[in-house]
C-alpha cells in the first residue's frame, strides 16, 4: 500500500509497508541527532511502528550520524532499544545500492543544480520546489529495484 503526505518533512521508504513522503527538513543549517529523535523517531517512526503491531520491529538505516547508529549509548539508539526496535546495521552511509533514499536525493540533487541558483534562498525554494515535484511513481521504482540490488 503506498501513501503520500503533501506537507513533505522528511521521506521513509518502506517495504511491505505504506511509503510516505513528508515535509523536507535540515534546510536550515543541517540535521542533528536531536532533530532525528524528536522529528524521526519519536515523531513517525513510534507511531508508524505501533500501528503495525508486530513483535519484532526491524528499522534500516544508513550509518549517517544523526540516526545514532555508531554506537549503542547514544539517546537515538537508546530510544530505540527501549522501543524494541532492531537496527540493520551496520548499513553503509550514502549507499545508492543499498539505500533507495539516496537515489531520491541524487535526483533532487540534479534538478535543483540544473536550476542554478544565484542565492541561498532561491536555493531553498528550488530545493522545496523539486522536492514536491518527485512523484510516488518515481520512489516506487526505486524500490522496485531494491531486491536486484541486494542479489548482486
Amino acid at each position: 500500500m503506498l501513501s503520500e503526505n503533501q506537507d513533505n518533512d522528511f521521506v521513509a521508504i518502506a517495504y511491505k509497508y505504506d511509503v510516505t513522503r513528508r515535509k523536507l527538513s535540515g534546510l536550515n543549517g543541517g540535521f542533528t541527532g536531536v532533530d532525528y529523535l524528536h522529528d524521526v523517531l519519536e515523531a513517525w517512526v513510534g507511531p508508524e511502528f505501533a500501528k503495525i503491531h508486530q513483535k519484532h520491529r526491524i528499522l534500516q538505516e544508513d550509518n549517517d550520524g544523526p540516526h545514532g547508529t555508531k554506537t549503542q549509548n547514544n539517546p537515538n539508539a537508546l530510544w530505540k532499544k527501549r522501543q524494541g526496535i532492531e537496527c540493520l546495521w551496520p548499513w553503509p552511509a550514502q549507499s545508492p545500492d543499498l539505500s533507495p533514499i539516496e537515489n531520491v536525493w541524487r535526483i533532487l540533487k540534479g534538478r535543483v543544480r540544473s536550476r542554478n541558483a544565484k542565492s541561498k534562498a532561491q536555493l531553498r525554494q528550488f530545493i522545496l520546489e523539486e522536492w514536491d515535484k518527485i512523484t510516488q511513481e518515481e520512489i516506487n521504482a526505486l524500490i522496485l529495484t531494491m531486491p536486484d540490488r541486494i542479489i548482486s
